[in-house]
């Protein structure tokens, strides 16, 4: 496979990353989340990225600040049919290097329980879960990485 590149979104990668969120439902994502998507896509609260293998968009991912001064990952997600190929680490790692590059180093993610394992092996830790926290059957947890000494 290509090396992924990493682009920031625009309106015309709107339709690739809606078909991204496809390509994981119903497994990860309800109906109700396409709606959020969608106007979370209409007015992006922080920097959003494209990623890119050859000239197909294959993933998607952002971060935008909280109140608290900690960092939110945002809506992040590889097309369903190129899981466990690495590149959703590739991902999560270039949308940490840039957050950290603007001066970020506290993490926050809300995600299900099938999904925090991934979060859990680059140092995430689960602080809250609520169950159907997103939907019935979808459980919530956030997670935050501690900050550096």
């Amino acid at each position: 496979m290509t090396e992924p590149v990493f682009k920031r979104y625009q309106e015309s990668d709107r339709s690739d990353c809606l078909a991204i969120l496809e390509s994981n439902s119903p497994e990860y994502f309800t109906e109700v989340d396409r709606v959020e998507f969608e106007r979370f896509l209409d007015r992006l609260p922080g920097e959003y990225l494209i990623c890119c293998v050859g000239d197909r968009v294959v993933g998607c991912g952002g971060w935008a600040e909280n109140d608290d001064g900690s960092c939110a990952l945002t809506w992040g997600m590889i097309h369903g049919s190129l899981h466990q190929q690495g590149l959703g680490s590739r991902l999560l790692g270039e949308r940490l290097r840039r957050a950290q590059q603007a001066g970020h180093s506290l993490f926050r993610i809300e995600t299900t329980p099938d999904v925090a394992p991934f979060f859990e092996r680059v140092g995430f830790r689960a602080t809250e879960k609520e169950k159907d926290g997103f939907a019935p059957g979808f459980d919530r947890w956030v997670m935050f990485t501690q900050e550096p000494d």
